[in-house]
């Protein structure tokens, strides 16, 4: 089937003038929510998520606030605190000699999210970048700063607790709403905002607390820098020659819990065979990584400027 095409935004844009450029296409993704999650459920979500951010006051506040003013619907506050997502992410050195290459697919169980993606170039002191992300959406899952870096956030396993599968969900995410750190695509959009090279990228996603564990994944403009991050609250585990990541912890150091997405040990055994011989054109792109939650593929080199 042919895909539809991706917009690509040249010129610098906020998530609030996103929405309004993209109003039609962002209404579509949260109705492509309430078909899975229900609206009530979204209701209640999205109480508890005003809750959570007037008493923690992150970053990126007003601008979620003021895309709901304009949706006048549920949904939008809890879409932008939402992980459900798996990811499959490999950085190393371009097989062709020039910087490092990154191959990433992303996966949401949400049916529709595809063909509302934009990629839509932003700004803060350290730059510009492109974020490839959904109309409404104020953080960053995963971006790309010719000249710089790019980063791609992959959502970590959720820790065993021995309640179930559901019950350890719900103790992780009380766990998340008594936090008051910040969420980890929140941390992700402050990177390519406000730093301007690999090492103060990989610094702040070593360093700063976040309130959702998550893996961070780093391609650098020059040969060898590329990295893998594992992110527990307030602490990480970082990994300079383990260049492959899915949803599932690399290290022993965390509670072993339930892998995210789809086939999660599959995704990460085949990235890890294929990625450094992939051609760049796509042919490490098939199953497991490929599968009918992949919503975004991406290849990128920082060095060259290539996405």
């Amino acid at each position: 089937m042919p895909l539809p095409e991706i917009p690509v935004i040249h010129e610098v844009t906020t998530p609030v003038e996103l929405f309004d450029r993209f109003e039609t296409m962002s209404h579509s993704m949260v109705d492509a929510c309430y078909r899975l999650y229900k609206k009530p459920t979204l209701v209640v979500a999205d109480w508890l998520t005003d809750k959570w951010m007037k008493k923690n006051n992150p970053p990126y506040m007003n601008e979620i606030y003021a895309i709901e003013e304009k949706a006048k619907r549920p949904g939008i506050l809890t879409l932008n605190l939402s992980y459900e997502w798996g990811c499959t992410t490999a950085a190393h050195d371009d097989p062709s000699g020039a910087g490092v290459r990154m191959l990433r697919a992303l996966d949401w169980p949400v049916k529709g999210m595809g063909d509302k993606l934009v990629v839509a170039k932003q700004e803060g002191p350290a730059g510009e970048f492109y974020n490839m992300t959904w109309p409404g959406y104020v953080g960053a899952i995963n971006g790309f700063a010719p000249n710089r870096f790019a980063i791609a956030m992959n959502i970590a396993p959720v820790p065993s607790h021995r309640l179930t599968v559901a019950g350890d969900w719900l103790y992780e995410h009380a766990k998340k709403w008594k936090s008051n750190d910040v969420p980890g695509s929140f941390l992700l959009r402050q990177v390519f905002e406000q730093c301007s090279n690999y090492d103060d990228a990989v610094k702040m996603l070593t360093e700063t607390p976040i309130c959702t564990p998550a893996f961070y994944t780093v391609a650098g403009m020059n040969r060898g820098e590329h990295i893998v991050i594992e992110r527990n609250y307030k602490e990480a585990v970082v990994h300079r020659e383990q260049s492959c990541v899915a949803n599932q912890w690399i290290s022993d150091t965390w509670r072993p819990g339930f892998s995210r997405g789809h086939d999660s040990a599959g995704r990460l055994n085949l990235m890890r065979e294929v990625h450094e011989g992939a051609a760049g054109d796509f042919d490490w792109y098939r199953a497991p990584i490929s599968n009918v939650e992949t919503v975004l593929v991406f290849e990128a080199n920082p060095a060259k400027g290539t996405l």
